[in-house]
């Protein structure tokens, strides 16, 4: 069962701490924390919220548009840790006025187990910003108030890991598509914003190099792609 704490009155938890809101708007250029919160929904969904008083656009969708983080009053605090090797966990808090944010803990049993991005991010730099930290955490416990909802963040159990944590593939490759492994930059004027993962074809990663020398770039694909071709071949008879 999800652990859902309802806090009775007058026994709430304290307010999050500031991280942003007023003094965001007295700050030349400011750095500001965005949140993304993983919504089990169909389809799935995310909440995208920062502190900050007007929406800030970080990041591109898959049609190069910037992704919205919305207004909210949110925060976290400083990491947890103790001397015993428990895993690190934070606290994040954010406003339950509207009731919303307690209609999807209720709805999708305290989010128990999915992922929250916590990114901190200066405002000049804008859609492409490179984050200053960028940490993400599974949720491990979920609490509520008439005002507030208490999300107890953690990292994730390697006891709950499963390993290997990716499959191997002699035709499709391995890596997050735009990650550092890949090389590929999807945030460049221009750039594929999808692609195959299969080494030929319109979209597959000979196509990205191709892509690469047209821009002048250095030619990295198809030269990174991870994929192991030593796997035997299958046929349909189930014969090598």
């Amino acid at each position: 069962m999800p652990r859902i704490r309802i806090y009775p009155p007058g026994d709430e938890p304290p307010p999050p701490p500031d991280s942003g809101g007023m003094l965001a708007l007295i700050q030349p250029d400011p750095y500001v924390w965005l949140y993304a919160i993983d919504v089990p929904s169909d389809p799935l969904s995310k909440y995208r919220l920062s502190a900050y008083p007007q929406p800030i656009y970080f990041e591109r969708d898959s049609l190069g548009a910037g992704i919205e983080y919305a207004p909210g009053s949110i925060g976290h605090e400083d990491v947890q840790l103790d001397t015993d090797g428990g895993i690190p966990k934070v606290r994040l808090t954010l406003q339950n006025l509207t009731r919303e944010a307690v209609a999807i803990l209720e709805n999708y049993d305290g989010l128990i187990g999915q992922k929250v991005r916590i990114a901190l991010v200066r405002v000049a730099d804008g859609v492409d910003a490179t984050p200053a930290v960028d940490e993400v955490y599974d949720v491990v416990e979920s609490a509520a108030t008439e005002d507030a909802v208490e999300l107890t963040l953690g990292r994730s159990a390697l006891t709950l890991k499963v390993f290997p944590d990716r499959q191997a593939n002699r035709n499709f490759c391995a890596h997050r598509y735009g990650s550092a492994a890949c090389g590929y930059d999807t945030k460049r004027v221009g750039a594929l914003q999808t692609c195959s993962k299969l080494r030929t074809g319109t979209n597959g990663c000979t196509a990205h190099g191709d892509d690469e020398v047209a821009a002048s770039l250095p030619r990295l694909h198809p030269a990174r792609m991870l994929v192991f071709r030593g796997i035997p071949r299958t046929s349909g008879v189930g014969v090598s």
